[in-house]
């Protein structure tokens, strides 16, 4: 009997966990602890925390298309990481992450700035039509 490889590994870790092993993956990870090496929220509001996460602002599960995009991607610190995926955790389609995002639970997940470029990148890939 032939099993089909699930994108959810084997011991329910996560979504394609392969993917983490990736050289790209890896190399822009590294690139971004570089660049990125204080927690962008909690930077925003003053307060300095290591990157320890480089986290997929809308994550790989509902839109992988960005998942090696660098304005999809942010430094933060575990516990910012934490509240982030507890809050999407639910949420299931690109439309209802977008709704979110701008007016929602979601809207404070990242920083203004990150969510400009995050929304003007999904306009050049047409997947924002507002």
């Amino acid at each position: 009997m032939d099993k089909k490889k699930s994108k959810w590994d084997s011991k329910g870790f996560g979504f394609d966990t392969d993917f983490y092993r990736r050289k790209d993956w890896l190399t822009l990870r590294k690139r971004m602890f570089e660049q990125s090496p204080v927690c962008e929220l909690s930077a925003n509001h003053g307060i300095i925390k290591p990157t320890t996460v480089i986290d997929h602002i809308i994550p790989r599960r509902i839109l992988q298309d960005l998942e090696l995009e660098q304005d999809n991607l942010q430094g933060l610190s575990q516990q910012e990481h934490y509240n982030k995926s507890g809050l999407e955790r639910d949420i299931k389609t690109l439309d209802d992450f977008i709704k979110e995002l701008q007016t929602g639970k979601l809207q404070y997940v990242c920083t203004p700035e990150k969510k400009e470029k995050l929304f003007l990148l999904l306009k050049e890939k047409g997947l924002l039509l507002q």
